[in-house]
C-alpha cells in the first residue's frame, strides 16, 4: 500500500498514461510474444512529451532510492549494447516512439521467463517542469506445451441441424504465424473453416468447421491440430460429440403370431434400434387410429383374445428430439358369430314403420339368419331384417334372431314395447269465483292413459310463465293479470299432449305507480311545473289519485292524475308523492323532489361585536337565502371590492382605526346575485393608543413651554446686554465699581460726590459675591480703542488699619498694543507682581445711604449712588 500511495504521488495525478494490454499473457515454451503497448496523448489534460521507459524483468521498488529496480531488458536512452540481460539476445523493441508505440517482443520463451514484466515510464506533462512517473505490469505464464493452452468447442447437438466446432489458442506474436486446423469432418464440413481469428480484448488464432449433424455422429472423435511457425505439430482431442437424434429402426413383433383364436393369448412389442437420449415412450395404433396415450412400456398383452381385437397394429417411438413410425402387424382373430339386434331409434312409437336389423360377424364368414317371436311359434321370416308396417301397441314382444357360421351357432334376443303420447288431457281450477291478487289457485291436470306413464307435467300460463313439475296439480299465488288464462301438458318419454285451455280473471290495485316532473330540468321560481302521477296496469282501471308534499295531504279538490303548480315559488319546494287507488287497493309512488331555484334574497351583513375597538378579530357574515346556495360571495369597503376575499365570512384580523368605514357584501349563485344593506363599523382607540397620544401631546405642551421661557431668557440677555453696550459707549475717562447687593464698608468712610471725574468708565460687576469686582478699563490711547482690561478688586480685610481715604490697591497690566481693529482681551490676575507696567488705583468706600429696600438695583438712579470711585493713576 505504501508503495502504491508512492507511485500516485510521483505520478502527480490520477490515470495511466500508458496502455498496456492484456495484463495477463499465457503462451508455451518456444514460442515468442508481445507485449503491446501504447502512449496515450494526454494525461491529465496535458500533452505527454519529452518521453523515456525502460523494461524490466520482475521489477520492485527500492525504498533506499525511492526507485524501482529489476533486470533490465530494454531503455530507451541507451543502445542494446548497454544492456546486460542473459534475455537481451532474445528481447527485441518492437515499438515506434513516433507513433507512441512502446511494444516488446520475447522469442523462444522459457518457463523460466514466467513473471511480470513492468515498463517503467518518465515524462513531462505539457509545460510543467517537474518529471512524471509511472509503471504498468504485465503477468507472463509459459506453459509447457501449447496443448495446455488450446480451448475446442463442440455443442451439444441435434441431428440435421447445423453446428460449428472449432479450436482455439491464445498467440501474441503474429510475426511468426502458426496455424489451426480440425480433424475428423474430412469431407463434411460446409463453408471452408475460418481460422487466424482475432478477438478485440485478447489475440486470439482460431479456426472453425460447419457440419450437418447426423445420428451417425454421435460419439465421434475430433481433433485440433497446431502446426507452429518452425513447422512443429501438436494436437488436443475433443470430447466426443454428443448428438441427439430421434429413435431409429422402429418395428412391431407380435407372439405367437398375426392369426389368433378368440380366448387365446397374444403379446405386441414395439422395438428400436437405436435412440438418443435413450428415455422412451410408446404410443400404439389399431387400424391407423390412437389406441392409448404414451407409455414406457414397449409390450402390450392381450390375454384373453376378443374379435374385436383383430385389425392391424403399429407402434410409434419419441423421445426427447421425435418420434418414429413403425410398419403396420395385422392380427386376425377367428370367432363364432357375435349376434347384435339393431333397433331403431327409442321410442317406438305407434304407426311407425320398424325394422330390426340382426347384425353378425364372425371368423370365418356367417352362413344364415333366422327370425322368432316369443308369442308365436315357427320361424317369422329369413334374413338379417324384420320388417313392421305401421306399428300398433298390441305389436309389443319379444323377438329372436339366429346366425350361424362354420365354427357355432349364436342368438340374440330384443323386446318390442310400442310408446304413444298421453291421451285425453284436461284442466280444471278448484277456486270460487272472482280471484283477487295474492289468492291461493289450484289447477288439476286429469290424464286418460299413457305408455310409457307420466313424468310431469307442465302448466303454461297465457303471459308465457311455464311450471314444470311431477305432480298433476298445481298451487301458486295468484299475480296482477288481466284474463289470465291457463293450459296443461302431461308428458311421458314419448312426448306431450296439450290440454284446452281455461281462463280466469285476477284483480289486482295499481302497479309501478310513477311520479314524474315537467319540465323535467331546472324549474325556475315563476314558472309553472306539472306533476303526473301514472299507473303502468290496474284491475279494475278505475282509479282515484290524492296528492302529498312533505307527508303531508295536499287540500286539493281534484283527483286527476297531474298537480298543475302555476307560478311557483320557493315554498313549493319539498317531497311530492301521489297514491293511485281503485277498488281492490291503493299504490303510493316513489317521491320526487322539487327543487325551485332562486337567486339570493334577505342578503344580511351582520358584526359579531357591537363596539369595535382597535387591534380586535372582527367577523363580518353574510347571511342570505338561495337554491342553489350561493357560491361566491364578493366584500366592499367604501365602495370598493375587497379582493382575495370570496367566503361567506370576512375576518379583520387585529382591526385598525384605518379601516373604519361602510361595508357591505354582494352574493353571487348560478340564477342571480344581490348585494347586502350598508354595515358601518366604526373603530375606537383602544386604551394604550390613548395613553400614548395623551403623553405624546402633554410632552408636545411641555416642550412648547420650555421653548417659550428659553426664548423669553434669551430676549432678556439680549435686552440687557444691549443696554449694557450702550451705556459703555458713553462712558469714558474713569471708571466705577457697581455692587450687586448693598453692603457697608468696613471703614464706614465715605467720599463725596465731589471727587468723582466726569465721566465715569462703565465697570459693572456681574457676579452676586462681594469679595471680588471687576473693572473693564477702556483707554484714551488710539491704540487701545475698544479694548478692555480686566482687573481684580480684593475686599480689605477686617481688623487692617482704615485710614480715611482706605485706599486699596489694584494692579492693572498695562495691554500691550495689537494691530488696531484687533478685539483680543486680555486677563490678569492682580495678585502677580512680576508684570513690569503696572498702574495703580486707589478705591474709597463710600458711606452707605439709606435707601427704600424694594428698589431695583440695576436702575439709573440706583447706579448713581451706589458708586465706588477709584483714582487711577499712571
Amino acid at each position: 500500500m505504501r508503495c502504491f500511495l508512492w507511485l500516485l504521488f510521483l505520478s502527480g495525478s490520477l490515470g495511466n498514461p500508458l496502455s498496456v494490454t492484456p495484463e495477463n499473457l499465457s503462451i508455451w515454451e518456444g514460442s515468442c510474444v508481445t507485449i503491446s503497448c501504447k502512449i496515450k496523448e494526454e494525461h491529465s489534460g496535458r500533452p505527454i512529451n519529452q518521453v523515456s521507459f525502460a523494461w524490466y524483468f520482475n521489477p520492485s521498488f527500492d525504498n533506499d532510492r525511492r526507485e524501482f529496480s529489476g533486470e533490465l531488458l530494454y531503455k530507451s536512452n541507451q543502445t542494446a549494447t548497454e544492456v546486460l540481460s542473459e534475455r537481451s539476445n532474445r528481447v527485441k523493441f518492437v515499438g515506434d516512439l513516433k507513433s507512441e508505440n512502446c511494444s516488446l517482443k520475447i522469442s523462444q520463451l522459457r518457463r523460466s521467463d514466467t513473471g511480470t514484466y513492468g515498463i517503467r515510464f518518465y515524462w513531462k506533462s505539457g509545460l510543467l517542469p517537474k518529471q512524471q512517473k509511472w509503471l504498468s505490469k504485465v503477468t507472463i505464464t509459459v506453459r509447457g506445451t501449447p496443448s495446455e493452452l488450446i480451448q475446442t468447442k463442440s455443442p451439444q447437438m441435434e441431428e440435421n441441424n447445423t453446428y460449428i466446432v472449432a479450436c482455439s489458442i491464445p498467440y501474441h506474436c503474429l510475426d511468426e504465424p502458426i496455424k489451426l486446423s480440425i480433424q475428423g469432418l474430412e469431407g463434411r464440413h460446409l463453408p471452408s473453416p475460418k481460422s487466424d481469428l482475432l478477438t478485440t480484448n485478447i489475440e486470439i488464432v482460431k479456426t472453425e468447421q460447419t457440419f450437418m449433424a447426423t445420428w451417425e455422429d454421435h460419439e465421434k472423435q475430433l481433433t485440433c491440430l497446431l502446426k507452429t511457425y518452425d513447422g512443429r505439430e501438436t494436437t488436443k482431442q475433443f470430447a466426443n460429440l454428443m448428438v441427439k437424434y430421434a429413435p431409429k429402426g422402429v418395428k412391431v413383433n407380435a407372439d405367437p403370431g398375426g392369426a389368433v383364436k378368440e380366448g387365446n393369448k397374444l403379446t405386441l412389442e414395439c422395438t428400436v434400434r437405436s435412440s438418443n437420449p435413450p428415455g422412451l415412450s410408446y404410443q400404439w395404433f389399431k387400424d391407423g387410429k390412437i389406441w392409448n396415450d404414451w407409455l414406457p412400456d414397449a409390450r402390450r398383452e392381450f390375454y384373453s383374445l376378443k374379435e374385436t381385437d383383430s385389425g392391424s397394429y403399429s407402434c410409434k417411438a419419441k423421445n426427447d428430439i421425435g418420434s418414429i413410425n413403425s410398419g403396420s402387424l395385422t392380427i386376425d382373430v377367428q370367432y363364432p358369430p357375435k349376434v347384435n339386434i339393431i333397433m331403431p331409434p327409442s321410442p317406438i312409437q305407434e304407426k311407425n314403420n320398424v325394422v330390426l336389423r340382426c347384425s353378425a360377424t364372425g371368423n370365418p364368414p356367417i352362413g344364415g339368419y333366422k327370425w322368432y317371436k316369443s308369442s308365436t311359434s315357427g320361424i317369422i321370416t329369413t334374413g338379417s331384417e324384420l320388417r313392421l308396417e305401421a306399428i300398433q301397441p298390441e305389436n309389443s314382444d319379444t323377438y329372436h334372431c339366429v346366425v350361424h357360421n362354420e365354427i357355432g351357432n349364436s342368438n340374440a334376443s330384443v323386446t318390442l314395447n310400442v310408446h304413444y303420447r298421453p291421451k285425453d288431457v284436461q284442466l280444471f281450477h278448484l277456486n270460487h269465483l272472482p280471484i283477487k291478487e295474492g289468492d291461493q289457485v289450484i289447477l288439476n291436470c286429469s290424464v286418460g292413459s299413457s305408455y310409457p306413464s307420466i313424468n310431469y307435467y307442465i302448466f303454461v300460463g297465457s303471459s308465457g310463465d311455464t311450471r314444470r313439475t311431477p305432480r298433476s296439480s298445481l298451487v301458486f299465488i295468484a299475480l296482477p293479470a288481466l284474463h289470465t288464462s291457463y293450459r296443461c301438458e302431461a308428458c311421458n318419454s314419448v312426448g306431450c299432449t296439450s290440454s284446452p285451455s281455461i281462463t280466469f280473471d285476477v284483480l289486482y290495485g295499481p302497479k309501478d305507480v310513477r311520479l314524474s316532473q315537467e319540465p323535467s330540468g331546472l324549474v325556475l321560481e315563476g314558472n309553472s311545473v306539472h306533476l303526473t302521477c301514472s299507473v303502468s296496469m290496474a284491475n279494475p282501471k278505475e282509479l282515484s289519485y290524492t296528492w302529498y308534499k312533505d307527508g303531508q295531504l295536499l287540500p286539493l279538490n281534484s283527483t286527476e292524475k297531474v298537480l298543475f303548480i302555476q307560478n311557483v315559488q320557493s315554498m313549493d319546494s319539498g317531497i311530492y308523492h301521489c297514491v293511485s287507488k281503485n277498488i281492490i287497493t291503493n299504490a303510493e309512488s316513489p317521491i320526487i323532489r322539487l327543487k325551485v331555484n332562486y337567486g339570493p334574497r334577505n342578503v344580511h351583513l351582520t358584526l359579531d361585536k357591537k363596539a369595535v375597538i382597535e387591534g380586535m378579530d372582527v367577523n363580518l357574515r353574510c347571511d342570505n337565502d338561495a337554491y342553489p346556495s350561493v357560491a361566491t360571495y364578493k366584500w366592499y369597503w367604501k365602495g370598493e371590492e375587497i379582493f382575495m376575499e370570496s367566503s361567506k365570512i370576512l375576518v379583520l384580523r387585529k382591526i385598525k382605526v384605518e379601516q373604519s368605514g361602510e361595508y357591505h357584501c354582494e352574493a353571487f349563485n348560478s340564477i342571480s346575485n344581490k348585494e347586502s344593506q350598508l354595515i358601518t363599523i366604526s373603530v375606537s382607540y383602544s386604551k394604550a393608543t390613548l395613553m400614548k397620544r395623551t403623553l405624546i401631546s402633554l410632552g408636545m405642551v411641555l416642550a412648547i413651554i420650555i421653548l417659550l421661557g428659553l426664548l423669553i431668557y434669551g430676549l432678556k440677555k439680549w435686552k440687557k446686554k444691549t443696554r449694557s453696550d450702550i451705556g459703555s459707549t458713553q462712558r469714558t475717562g474713569s471708571f466705577f465699581v457697581r455692587k450687586a447687593k448693598r453692603e457697608g464698608l468696613p471703614n464706614n468712610n465715605s467720599r463725596p460726590n465731589g471727587g468723582r471725574t466726569g465721566s465715569p468708565l462703565d465697570c459693572q460687576n456681574e457676579e452676586q459675591d462681594g469679595t471680588i469686582s471687576y473693572a473693564r478699563l477702556q483707554f484714551a490711547h488710539s491704540g487701545l480703542q475698544d479694548r478692555t482690561i480686566y482687573s481684580s478688586v480684593m475686599q480689605p480685610k477686617v481688623g487692617l488699619d482704615s485710614s480715611e481715604n482706605s485706599v486699596i490697591y489694584s494692579v492693572v497690566k498695562k495691554p500691550s498694543f495689537h494691530p488696531k481693529n484687533d478685539t483680543k482681551m486680555d486677563y490678569e490676575n492682580v495678585t502677580k507682581k512680576e508684570e513690569e507696567e503696572l498702574h495703580y488705583s486707589s478705591l474709597v468706600n463710600l458711606a452707605p445711604r439709606s435707601r427704600p429696600t424694594n428698589i431695583d438695583l440695576e436702575t439709573d438712579s440706583e447706579s448713581e449712588d451706589s458708586i465706588q470711585y477709584a483714582a487711577l493713576k499712571h
